[in-house]
């Protein structure tokens, strides 16, 4: 079994997985070099190996630039628009508006886009958004989505690969392939001066 984007240890399994810690810094340093410093985070449920990374990168990127980290900033992605809105209006309350939210993957990304529009907002003017993962349905975001872009293609064949592999050498011990994201720089991320 060539199982993608879960590590899985064990005879006759073997692992492709995009770095997703690796991404996740990425993005967060980015949204660090582009003038932001009150990063909201959209988590979705923890149990997933890669969205563990990208929690983790988004904490330790906060920590290098001396970010305190905020429980406040960070919440979940199964909430809804009427659930978000008032986490919206608590922030603003509380004087933490983000300036930037990174979300766990494209469709959170886009579903915060559609609520904060909802409520007035200007992305990127208001609240710059990035995603994860470059997925295909993220090309009609308007504006076009800034997000870390994963070769599935490219997982896909490797699973093959390694699978076929296995089969012409039975012997083959476990295998873990990583795959690296790459920054696809749209236009849902401004530069943020003083923030």
């Amino acid at each position: 079994i060539a199982v993608i984007n879960a590590d899985f240890s064990g005879e006759n399994l073997f692992s492709v997985m995009s770095d997703d810690y690796a991404g996740a810094l990425q993005a967060a340093e980015f949204l660090f070099s582009m003038g932001h410093r009150r990063i909201a985070y959209c988590v979705s449920e923890l149990r997933f190996l890669s969205h563990q990374m990208r929690m983790k990168a988004y904490r330790q990127t906060l920590e290098k630039h001396g970010v305190p980290f905020d429980e406040r900033l960070v919440y979940s992605c199964l909430i809804s628009e009427k659930d978000f809105c008032t986490t919206f209006e608590n922030w603003e309350r509380q004087g933490i508006t983000p300036t930037a939210i990174m979300a766990v993957d494209d469709m959170e990304a886009l579903k915060m886009m559609s609520y904060l529009k909802s409520m007035g907002k200007k992305i990127p003017q208001d609240v710059s958004i990035i995603g994860y993962e470059n997925s295909t349905f993220a090309q009609y975001a308007i504006p076009s989505l800034t997000t870390m872009a994963i070769n599935e293609g490219a997982l896909g064949k490797d699973a093959c690969d390694i699978l076929f592999h296995r089969l012409e050498n039975p012997g083959s011990r476990h295998i873990a392939v990583l795959h690296h994201a790459t920054l696809l720089e749209q236009d849902s991320v401004c530069r943020r001066e003083g923030a």
